[in-house]
């Protein structure tokens, strides 16, 4: 059999015995004319011997070329499988986050209303939660709960209480702390309702008068 065709690269078993079994005739015509020139130095029998190395030195020279254009198909349908995965791979990234901007941004957003978000604070809000959600089974979700049940429980914390107004306000109970002459009140002129009032209204300006 060829020498070293088992080592050649890309070849299967089935192309090597293939390979063999036309190349075995040559073989043994290659024996049997070594056998005679062991015996007997005839000039007909070494030209033969040489057509035969030639024929072994062609054979040698298209097995090295298929090998190269195998080598060289494989290369090529590599990159197109890698060029078809990086398309896929962006246009899954770019879903993604049309799925996000539709399900966490809008929901989250959604969400912040249904509890009397403060205009003027859901920003701040939004840039303070938005890392806490995320989607899951295709649906946002903060933990295992669901965004809207999230945004409630949160709006009933003392930090969410900051961020939302009283119920049914649109922000003017600012105004019932305002003294006489259009003098702010401090903190300690305001009833209970207007402190609580104005905290969830307006909680810098709480804390501004706070540091009072």
């Amino acid at each position: 059999m060829l020498k070293d065709l088992d080592k050649v690269e890309g070849l299967t078993q089935e192309q090597i015995e293939a390979i063999n079994a036309l190349a075995k005739p040559v073989i043994e015509k290659k024996d049997e004319l070594l056998s005679k020139l062991a015996k007997k130095d005839d000039p007909t029998t070494a030209s033969e011997l040489e057509r035969l190395r030639q024929f072994e030195q062609a054979t040698n020279q298209k097995n090295a070329e298929a090998q190269k254009n195998y080598e060289e198909a494989l290369s090529i349908r590599e990159s197109q499988y890698n060029d078809g995965l990086k398309k896929y791979k962006t246009e899954l990234e770019a879903l993604q986050g049309q799925l996000r901007s539709v399900l966490v941004d809008k929901g989250l957003s959604d969400a912040l209303d249904a509890v009397n978000i403060n205009p003027a604070l859901k920003p701040g809000a939004i840039a303070m939660l938005q890392s806490q959600i995320e989607i899951q089974d295709g649906k946002a979700v903060a933990g295992e709960v669901p965004l809207s049940d999230f945004i409630k429980e949160w709006s009933n914390s003392d930090t969410g209480k900051a961020f939302t107004l009283a119920p049914n306000s649109s922000g003017a109970g600012i105004q019932q702390t305002s003294g006489y002459n259009g003098q702010a009140k401090s903190l300690a002129e305001m009833s209970e309702a207007e402190r609580v009032n104005l905290y969830r209204t307006d909680p810098v300006k709480f804390q501004q008068l706070k540091a009072q």
